[in-house]
């Protein structure tokens, strides 16, 4: 299990929310609140590129249990390190939000989609679990998690740049709250897609991808 990564990934991410907390002033606005909570997700995204690698790997493969229980395993222990900490997070968006809004507004759930927001990470975390699942698979499979994090977190920004409307502003008015359920929708696809690569790339650690020169 790759405490390491997680540990870190957690607390950096933990880190930049409390840094966004003691840094809020009533004059933010809540797309800027949106917009800290989805960087601070950023270090949990790259600790969990880290859950397929296995250091027994060589081991673990000529044992009787199927390939890809070493992933599953990871992830399982993971999930609530990782919901936890996505949870404080999300908590002290709701404080700064508080702090924010002026006496009398509406509720904070208004204004933060804190179920999108989750759907968010969990897209973007099978996204880093689905690349270094397939480097997984090729001859630098040591250096998966090195390389999905950052893969998968520049895949994101190319998304955030792209004209697929993934990343609304805040729901201050009709036509923002409306855009919210689209993209969670856009998101559970991608992330369905990403979870089939990633079990389609865990079956077999011995099969490698072809090369040819």
């Amino acid at each position: 299990m790759p405490w390491a990564a997680l540990v870190a990934g957690c607390a950096v991410g933990l880190g930049l929310s409390l840094v966004a907390h003691q840094f809020a002033r009533p004059s933010q606005s809540p797309d800027s609140i949106i917009r800290t909570a989805r960087v601070a997700f950023a270090p949990l995204v790259a600790a969990t590129a880290f859950l397929t690698s296995d250091p027994h790997r060589n081991l673990t493969a000529t044992l009787p249990a199927p390939p890809w229980l070493t992933t599953a395993a990871h992830l399982l222990f993971a999930v609530p390190a990782l919901g936890l900490t996505a949870w404080l997070q999300l908590e002290l968006a709701g404080a700064d939000l508080r702090i924010t809004l002026p006496p009398g507004s509406p509720a904070q759930a208004e204004h933060l989609p804190w179920l999108s927001l989750i759907v968010e990470m969990a897209a973007w975390s099978a996204l880093a679990v689905a690349v270094a699942a397939v480097i997984s698979r090729t001859r630098w499979n040591e250096l998966a998690g090195a390389v999905a994090a950052p893969a998968a977190l520049a895949l994101t920004g190319v998304l955030a740049l792209a004209p697929l409307g993934l990343f609304p502003a805040a729901a201050t008015g009709p036509g923002q709250s409306a855009s919210w359920p689209g993209s969670d929708w856009r998101w559970c696809a991608l992330g369905l897609a990403e979870v089939l690569v990633a079990c389609w790339a865990c079956r077999d650690p011995w099969r490698r991808l072809p090369w040819r020169p």
